[in-house]
């Protein structure tokens, strides 16, 4: 890692070209961290599955050849190196889906080696100021989700909740631990539509996390949406607690976004 900081003068633009996914972005780096190239000339360009990219005049483009013991070495050497800190900005950056995660990453984790600690004090540093904003963007949503989550019974014998989301970033590991413990007797699923995966949990066992194909997705997705009565009476129960003339929609929308509501039960017809 530390050899990219041996930079001399100007160089075409490289441009690490690998899938959007945390498997090849971690692989971008580590081929971008052995090449010596020099950090301020590197972009990590993630793609998503056969999408297109407009290459520049006088650039470099490298396609990355993606391995998990790629991206298992750059992980073992942030926790094994750097502080626990610092890996949780790593991983909270993962989970987001936002387009420049590749380059700022990159650019974080290179100084990160060089900087140490002093790296999460040094808010004066463009990316280190992005990647913190993309870390609050991240724990925000899941900290919304840990809330506004609501299950619904899909099967009596034996008895199965289910709850469908639909975040913005992958945050759906990042918040199965909190209802694991808090429904560690029950089995439930929850169903994350926009990333095709679902997490499931039996009662008093470890949950796990399983990819879904797209009819898989929506075949789980109609089933929490069946419901059952109490998913009414819930409905009547929030609608007899609101008091009419206190009703603030615009502070409710500040609390509870309107982004959240589309499967939170007192808020369907």
């Amino acid at each position: 890692m530390k050899g990219v900081y041996m930079e001399s003068g100007t160089k075409p633009t490289r441009y690490y070209l690998c899938s959007d996914t945390d498997t090849g972005i971690l692989s971008a780096i580590y081929d971008a961290g052995l090449s010596c190239y020099g950090h301020r000339f590197i972009r990590i360009l993630p793609l998503a599955p056969h999408a297109c990219y407009e290459q520049t005049l006088f650039s470099e483009y490298v396609t990355v050849e993606e391995t998990p013991d790629k991206a298992d070495s750059v992980l073992r050497s942030i926790r094994e190196q750097l502080s626990p800190q610092i890996y949780q900005y790593v991983m909270c950056t993962l989970a987001s889906t936002f387009p420049d995660r590749g380059d700022v990453l990159y650019q974080f984790i290179t100084y990160a080696f060089h900087m140490g600690d002093r790296i999460c004090h040094a808010l004066q540093v463009r990316f280190v100021k992005r990647i913190f904003e993309i870390q609050r963007r991240v724990q925000n949503e899941a900290h919304y989700l840990r809330e506004f989550i609501r299950f619904r019974q899909i099967q009596q014998d034996p008895p199965v909740l289910a709850a469908n989301i639909e975040p913005d970033h992958h945050i759906l590991p990042m918040i199965m631990d909190h209802f694991a413990d808090r429904y560690h007797m029950e089995w439930f699923v929850i169903l994350d539509i926009p990333h095709q995966e679902a997490a499931f949990h039996a009662p008093d066992k470890d949950w796990y996390l399983q990819q879904l194909s797209p009819e898989d997705t929506e075949k789980l997705a109609r089933m929490e949406e069946n419901g059952s009565d109490y998913a009414d009476l819930w409905k009547t129960f929030f609608e007899h607690i609101g008091i009419k003339e206190r009703k603030n929609p615009a502070l409710q929308r500040s609390l509870l976004p309107l982004h959240y509501r589309k499967h939170l039960t007192e808020f369907q017809d």
